[in-house]
């Protein structure tokens, strides 16, 4: 588990929220020394000195001047019996312990303390002096320090809370065009034909927006022109094989004349492959929501009706948006692939909700050695051990359904099938 978030949006979360408990942490020490009971004037710090004052004052009087001495005194009243004292609370007994173990000596014998009756949120300290009789002293913001500092403390966390949220909305909306960035740059990947990124959101957001909407643009002209460039060969070479077919009718040797057809019918297909590769990189279909299991057991309905081997295994639909005929035409290519070589297609289709869709089409041909998998998907490459020229095919079919399969954001694996042959699996992101 990482301690340090990966995305910005969590990092920038991170120091919003650790800064805000550090802010919290220092602005409740600051209050603690600012306004804390140590420095207000009847702190506990001065409570059991001021009573031993008055007490020792008290104790070397005559009793009949005592109450006189502290009739003008709110803070301090004598009375030979206990005072009415209330009950203690949670905010009362820390002070209590601390009186107790400083106050008693040989001018005060026993500590009570507890709430006014009469008076809320007033607190009356009474300890018994020498002869028996009783001071008690009336306080109260000493006492109260505690309670204002809880309310300060959750002041505090509910202020936190408030920007902490606040933070989460901010980052979310700044870090959101980075996120639509990183996507943009990843449906690019797979398609040049994206639409453009808007440019908005910061300064440097909307400079890395336009430049990479100007790469887009040029990466797509040079596509385009290497797709016309490739047309245009493929289609002017059909004139010369025409003069050329015209020419080899006027050889006298019927051996010769019959290889000189073979090259050009082989040319000629050459050529036809090369221009459906160049449309389908310069004509794209609209991607749309379609039935991907419906579209896979037509293909081997038709392949069944021309008397080919080929079965399914899979669910019965599999909704899944992108380009039907492209997609369509790449399983052509690779059923096609197995037909020719393994005389045989098993096709299984497996869905998973986070992995996607996975179609394995599996042949009985020889197999294919693990050195020559990456460029049996090279442009007119082929395999001479185990498929001439005799077998047929140009050596794009495998290259057109990669770049198809690329194009909607999967790819194509192969592995040998145990028992002989090849097994083809097509790997579509989740739609």
């Amino acid at each position: 588990m990482k301690v340090i978030p990966v995305s910005i949006a969590g990092r920038t979360l991170a120091v919003l929220i650790f800064g805000m408990l550090a802010v919290v942490f220092v602005s409740i020490w600051v209050a603690s020394v600012s306004f804390g009971p140590h420095n207000d004037r009847s702190s506990h710090f001065l409570i059991p000195v001021q009573l031993r004052t008055v007490a020792q004052m008290l104790n070397q009087m005559p009793a009949a001047m005592r109450r006189q001495a502290l009739q003008n005194d709110d803070t301090y009243h004598w009375s030979p019996q206990k005072p009415s004292i209330g009950e203690s609370d949670w905010h009362t007994r820390w002070l209590l312990n601390h009186l107790r173990q400083n106050l008693p000596n040989k001018n005060i014998h026993q500590v009570e303390i507890g709430q006014h009756p009469h008076h809320a949120r007033t607190y009356i300290v009474a300890v018994q002096i020498a002869d028996d009789s009783w001071l008690s002293m009336s306080t109260r913001d000493n006492l109260d320090w505690p309670r204002r500092s809880m309310s300060f403390v959750m002041v505090l966390l509910v202020f936190t809370a408030g920007i902490v949220m606040l933070a989460v909305v901010v980052t979310r909306r700044i870090t959101m065009p980075l996120c639509r960035f990183a996507a943009a740059a990843d449906r690019f990947g797979a398609d040049i034909n994206t639409p453009p990124l808007p440019e908005t959101g910061p300064s440097e957001l909307q400079h890395a927006s336009r430049a990479f909407n100007r790469m887009q643009k040029r990466v797509r002209r040079y596509v385009q022109e290497r797709t016309q460039m490739i047309a245009a060969i493929s289609h002017d070479l059909r004139t010369p094989l025409t003069r050329l077919r015209l020419r080899i009718e006027e050889l006298d040797d019927p051996e010769q004349r019959q290889k000189a057809e073979m090259d050009i019918e082989e040319m000629q297909a050459m050529i036809k492959a090369s221009l459906d590769f160049a449309r389908h990189d310069s004509h794209q279909d609209q991607s749309h929501p379609f039935d991907l299991c419906e579209c896979i057991r037509g293909l081997c309905e038709n392949y069944r009706d021309m008397q080919q081997t080929v079965t399914y295994q899979g669910p019965d639909q599999c909704r899944w948006h992108g380009r039907a005929d492209p997609l369509r035409r790449a399983f052509t290519n690779i059923i096609d692939n197995a037909l020719r070589y393994g005389q045989s297609a098993d096709i299984t289709l497996n869905t998973d909700a986070k992995e996607g869709v996975t179609i394995a089409v599996a042949d009985r041909g020889p197999g294919i050695p693990e050195s020559e998998r990456e460029a049996v998907f090279s442009p007119f490459y082929r395999i001479e051990s185990s498929r001439s020229r005799d077998t047929g095919g140009t050596g794009l079919g495998l290259s057109v359904a990669q770049t198809i399969v690329r194009e909607h954001g999967g790819d194509i694996a192969i592995r040998n099938r145990a028992g002989g042959g090849a097994v083809f699996t097509v790997h579509l992101p989740r739609s």
